[in-house]
């Protein structure tokens, strides 16, 4: 499948914007122990506006595809009743699981690491 440069282009720029709405939110809940609910919503809705302006792609790898979702329901937050410690080990838990994910791909295999010679003795 051959995607074309217009195409490809709108897919960085997509993934860029939810890879920062994710890593706001996290940096955010980091720097803050007291999570304080109206800057939180406030930083919501900003993320929600940069998303907003981007058009948004059909996405092929599990992480961007895990990315996305959970900005999506980290932007669902906006809507309902929360309470600050449990969105934030929720958020914290599964950016974690995001990021073992995105290391695993970049990992060695084992088929390409030194062999050591094995006699037998």
């Amino acid at each position: 499948m051959k995607i074309d440069k217009h195409q490809r282009h709108l897919r960085i720029i997509y993934t860029r914007v939810i890879e920062r709405g994710v890593g706001k939110c996290v940096n955010f809940l980091n720097a803050n122990e007291e999570c304080k609910k109206n800057n939180f919503l406030q930083l919501l809705e900003n993320i929600d506006k940069s998303i907003q302006k981007v058009t948004k792609v059909p996405l092929d790898n599990n992480y961007y595809k895990g990315m996305e979702e959970l900005i999506e329901d980290i932007l669902e937050l906006q809507k309902k009743e929360f309470d600050c410690d449990e969105a934030s080990s929720m958020i914290h838990r599964r950016a974690n699981s995001l990021q073992k994910l995105k290391r695993i791909k970049n990992t060695k295999k084992t088929k390409h690491k030194k062999q050591i010679f094995d006699d037998g003795n």
